[in-house]
C-alpha cells in the first residue's frame, strides 16, 4: 500500500493517525514485511535492541476505556493527565 494512501493524501476528513511501524504486536502491521526486512538486514546489536523494544512495548496498546468521560474544561482535565502520567513516572 502506498504511504500517501496510509498518510490520507487527498482525504478531507479527519482521521486518527494509524501506527504502521514499531508496533507492540497486539495487532498486524501494514508494512510488517518491510520492518521484518530491515529488522534481520541490522547487525546482531541493533536487532537485540529491537527485540528488547518490542519486549517492552508488549503491553503498550492496553485497553480503551468503554465509555468516554466527558471534559467540561479541557485545561482542567489536561491539569490531571499529565499529572497522573507523571504519578506513573512520565518525565
Amino acid at each position: 500500500m502506498p504511504g500517501n494512501i496510509i498518510n490520507g493524501l487527498g482525504v478531507a476528513e479527519k482521521v486518527r493517525a494509524t501506527q504502521i511501524f514499531h508496533g507492540s504486536g497486539a495487532r498486524q502491521l501494514e508494512w510488517r514485511k518491510l520492518e521484518l526486512f530491515f529488522a534481520l538486514i541490522n547487525p546482531l546489536r541493533v536487532y537485540w535492541l529491537n527485540l528488547v523494544n518490542r519486549w517492552m512495548l508488549r503491553r503498550a496498546d492496553g485497553p480503551v476505556a468503554g465509555t468516554q468521560q466527558p471534559a467540561a474544561d479541557p485545561a482542567v482535565a489536561t491539569q490531571r493527565i499529565k499529572q497522573l502520567a507523571t504519578e506513573f513516572g512520565a518525565c
